[in-house]
């Protein structure tokens, strides 16, 4: 655990080119971006696996009550209604920025970053509803879709990557599906975000799916037989379907018999 964080080195590495493209130090204004600087710090200095932030069963120790998440909440969506970055994030960031020593306030901080941020980008990754979701699942939905039009999005990264100003050949954050119920990792701490290795050791994108209420009379499948190779000589047609029985089982013969 390291006793003297260095932020701005982690910043740095984050944003060669500044949180904004034009050299800017402030807190970031696109959430994925705030996202993988705060989960870089949460993973590499241990913040996630802390008692405070896992132990749901201590009513005074635990940071995520009821009270925390309603502000998570509001902040999430006051992002979402201006597109500004709020102003109690810019707080939390200038502290973690300025922190010289490994103390609890700034770790409180890393871990409402990461919270707020993921929250803003609920629904990012699926073909949002009409006038459902927040602005950001929009924004990436018409991006994602300008790109494969041949249109500058905007987000360079695309497909691999949802950030802005993070380069993938750092770290990747991608839409996600599942948020595992067990276990104490970084995966467990986010909702609707996921940070994913660079670039350069595994090549990652996102495909949009429906809504899970569209509702459509076709199933789409793909039958492979086993074993793959099947020459012509192995099966001969049937007139008829026929019924295989056996001791534990009956399985239908669809137009298909074995030749003996």
């Amino acid at each position: 655990m390291a006793s003297k964080p260095d932020f701005k080195r982690l910043r740095k590495r984050l944003f060669p080119e500044g949180t904004d493209g034009l050299g800017s130090t402030t807190a970031p204004e696109w959430p994925p971006d705030l996202f993988a600087f705060a989960a870089l710090c949460a993973e590499e200095l241990g913040v996630y696996a802390e008692y405070a932030f896992n132990a749901g069963w201590d009513t005074e120790g635990y940071v995520f009550d009821n009270a925390h998440l309603a502000e998570v909440t509001r902040l999430a969506e006051l992002w979402n209604s201006n597109l500004f970055t709020p102003e109690p994030i810019h707080e939390a960031w200038n502290r973690v920025m300025n922190a010289r020593e490994y103390r609890r306030d700034w770790r409180q901080d890393i871990m409402l970053m990461l919270a707020v941020a993921d929250e803003a980008c609920s629904g990012v990754g699926f073909q949002p509803p009409a006038g459902g979701l927040g602005a950001y699942s929009h924004i990436v939905f018409q991006a994602l879709a300008e790109k494969q039009q041949g249109i500058d999005p905007g987000l360079p990264h695309l497909p691999g990557s949802l950030c802005w100003q993070v380069p993938p050949s750092v770290l990747c954050v991608q839409p996600k599906t599942n948020t595992p119920s067990v276990g104490c990792t970084l995966r467990s701490a986010s909702n609707h975000l996921a940070v994913l290795p660079p670039s350069s050791l595994v090549a990652t994108s996102w495909l949009y799916a429906a809504p899970a209420d569209t509702a459509t009379p076709h199933l789409n499948t793909l039958l492979i037989p086993f074993p793959y190779d099947s020459r012509v000589a192995t099966s001969i047609p049937s007139r008829t379907p026929t019924i295989r029985r056996t001791v534990s089982s009956a399985l239908p013969s669809l137009g298909w018999s074995a030749a003996d």
